[in-house]
């Protein structure tokens, strides 16, 4: 019976949102030193807890439950998904590190997309946040941000920067179901390996990242749309527009 009263109290206290705070804690916020703080209540698939800590106006609530910005992120696109009982585990950087880099390459590839755009196909730009994608086919956990292009027959080009779970530091970037590259990028493999790197160095190493990514995307985009359009000559004859991350 004693252990049956406790297994209740532990599962009101969690309905409640009641988690124990040490004391001390500040909101992790950069710049904030809220001590009135609530706990981020996701827990991964292993039964691991996301022990950080946020002030109202830092945390995110999503179906009034208070989470972390970047846990918040993910249930908001599991949520989504046809598999909401998914949770990664807490330490796996797949869906903050998609997001990441599709954050960075967000405008540059909207520039790719509105560089080669058929307005009269009445083709237009989806740019959709990050999500999660479950391919049966081989167990693989994934997440993604896509940028299309579309007209009233569906998606006729589509680019997407994803990370699957099960390599969490590999970012796959893909023109249709073409895979173009699968890379560490650099300051993830520092990261890795423990090295320390002055930021002039790491500033550079990271356009020189971008830029690589840019441009095979462009050129696998422009080659694309002159096989649909039956154009000859190259892609950069054709879309000579193209920009680059250089740009």
């Amino acid at each position: 019976m004693r252990h049956k009263r406790r297994a209740v109290a532990a599962r009101s206290s969690f309905a409640e949102g009641v988690l124990a705070i040490p004391a001390g804690t500040t909101c992790l916020a950069v710049g904030c030193s809220s001590a009135d703080v609530t706990a981020c209540h996701y827990v991964d698939g292993r039964g691991r807890r996301c022990e950080t800590y946020w002030c109202p106006e830092h945390v995110r609530s999503v179906a009034s439950q208070p989470y972390c910005p970047r846990h918040a992120g993910i249930v908001m696109a599991l949520n989504l998904s046809a598999r909401k009982g998914h949770r990664p585990d807490i330490d796996n950087r797949a869906p903050s590190l998609a997001n990441w880099i599709g954050n960075d390459m967000d405008l540059g590839l909207r520039k790719i997309l509105r560089e080669v755009l058929d307005r009269h196909d009445a083709e237009t730009i989806v740019v959709e946040p990050i999500c999660y994608v479950f391919r049966a086919g081989n167990r693989e956990h994934a997440w993604e941000r896509t940028w299309t292009l579309a007209n009233h027959a569906g998606i006729t080009l589509r680019i997407s920067i994803g990370v699957v779970e099960s390599a969490d530091a590999v970012v796959r970037v893909r023109v249709g179901e073409r895979t173009l590259e699968e890379v560490v990028p650099p300051w993830v493999e520092h990261h890795r390996r423990r090295e320390g790197l002055d930021p002039h160095t790491d500033l550079q190493e990271r356009r020189e990242f971008y830029i690589h990514l840019f441009d095979v995307i462009g050129e696998a985009v422009g080659q694309q749309r002159c096989r649909r359009l039956g154009l000859d000559g190259g892609p950069t004859d054709i879309y000579p527009d193209i920009p680059s991350a250089s740009d």
